[in-house]
């Protein structure tokens, strides 16, 4: 979505003494990975009583300088009805992103909230409402910068002392963001997703000269998702990703395929998982990985095709992402409905 076009700007920005930025999101290939990053409404919307994840993502290193995008996650519903369940729940995220030669570091702690109402009695229907708030702090260190006035006689001198000034190398700002998630499945086991979601709804300042006209635009993420079983071992999952930045749009369709070799009692498994994603104009990527029960290991490989693939040589970003559920045994009694999700 553009994310390297505004840091390389930023990289070259030291002209009259100050420094603004016109910033875009970090993102991620394989998104159903983090689905609170996508959609705030799917905190807590699992079957299991806590979820938690991390991934590392590195990005351009045949190009320039890095980037690299590390952080956790987790959620858990924290209340449930007995019967039509509806559900509340609560999350947590953090993001450290570095990026350049300037170290452009962002640190983001985030909070989700979500309320998914039960649109049926058998449990299989379900609106999600989500909200997210968090706090962002990002620094810069114009001392890594190499300057017009560090060069003498055509060489860079090091040591050269610039007369370069900035007004300020950090700033930090409040973010909220909202979402909505309708799920449904069908008696054959055939599940449907679609939700919207908008994040920087506050459009929050992003200047170092403390400008308040030059603000985070409003990133708008829409989803469609599939999950089609053929049986008690293999499902294949096409999905479709949109977001949209300003002027800058990001469109992702794909295939993620699994195949059980185990299955347990409990719906875990032990499981074979690949997959095919393109992201229009950009990259080609493809996901490998694995399930052992509770946890999830996934592996992507970015193969770049947009016009920087002269100078990447096809190579984009690996990024590693691994999730864990924690499903507590429960005994369904005959007088209850049992919850096919939940």
């Amino acid at each position: 979505m553009g994310f390297f076009r505004w840091f390389r700007l930023v990289c070259m920005l030291c002209i009259g003494g100050a420094v603004s930025l016109q910033a875009q999101d970090l993102h991620h290939s394989p998104f159903w990975m983090n689905p609170i990053a996508v959609n705030p409404a799917a905190a807590g919307f699992y079957n299991g009583e806590f979820r938690c994840g991390t991934y590392a993502r590195n990005q351009w290193l045949s190009v320039t300088v890095p980037y690299m995008t590390t952080g956790i996650w987790a959620d858990a519903p924290v209340w449930k009805r007995r019967v039509q369940q509806d559900v509340f729940s609560l999350g947590f995220s953090a993001d450290l992103d570095q990026a350049g030669d300037a170290k452009y570091l962002t640190v983001q702690p985030n909070l989700y909230f979500s309320y998914a109402k039960g649109l049926n009695r058998r449990n299989n229907h379900f609106l999600s409402l989500g909200i997210v708030a968090g706090y962002a702090q990002k620094r810069l260190r114009p001392d890594e910068f190499m300057h017009d006035d560090q060069y003498q006689e055509g060489q860079y001198r090091p040591g050269t002392e610039s007369q370069e000034q900035y007004a300020s190398s950090s700033f930090g700002y409040t973010d909220v963001g909202a979402g909505l998630q309708w799920f449904y499945e069908m008696r054959t086991g055939v599940q449907y997703y679609a939700g919207l979601s908008a994040f920087h709804l506050n459009r929050p300042p992003q200047s170092l000269l403390k400008d308040p006209s030059i603000t985070l635009p409003v990133r708008y993420n829409t989803l469609f998702q599939v999950k089609l079983p053929f049986d008690a071992y293999t499902y294949v999952q096409p999905s479709l990703y949109i977001s949209r930045q300003d002027v800058y749009r990001e469109i992702m369709a794909g295939l993620l395929g699994a195949y059980a070799m185990q299955v347990f009692r409990n719906r875990q498994t032990v499981s074979m998982l690949a997959g095919i994603d393109y992201r229009l104009g950009d990259a080609l990527y493809v996901v490998m990985g694995g399930e052992w029960k509770s946890v999830q290991l996934l592996v992507s490989y970015d193969f770049n095709v947009s016009s920087l693939s002269e100078a990447s040589h096809g190579r984009g970003g690996v990024e590693v992402n691994l999730q864990y559920i924690y499903k507590r045994p429960r005994m369904i009694r005959r007088h209850k409905l049992p919850c096919p999700i939940f």
